[in-house]
């Protein structure tokens, strides 16, 4: 394995973990941009049933982009803060 000055290897696959599945994305900056727009454009289009793409695509772009990973943190946080609230609820 090869590794860069700062001990990051370059040889470590990177990944999205959803749960227990660790989805694989792609390495380079560029492509992970191409990638996670092109998810929420065809997500976001009237025609196809593909509702669980946009949040999926706007989670790969949160890796690079930090105003949109502040807004799925505070999204991930509110859900939390539900599931906890509805469970406390149930008892």
């Amino acid at each position: 394995m090869s590794s860069d000055s700062d001990g990051f290897q370059s040889d470590t696959p990177a990944y999205l973990r959803f749960g227990r599945r660790k989805i694989p994305v792609p390495r380079t900056k560029l492509m992970r941009t191409v990638v996670g727009t092109s998810i929420v454009v065809v997500g976001a289009l009237p025609v196809l049933p593909a509702v669980a793409a946009v949040p999926v695509g706007l989670t790969l772009l949160s890796i690079d982009y930090p105003h949109i990973r502040r807004h799925r943190r505070r999204i991930t946080v509110w859900g939390g803060r539900r599931i906890q609230e509805w469970s406390r609820q149930r008892r």
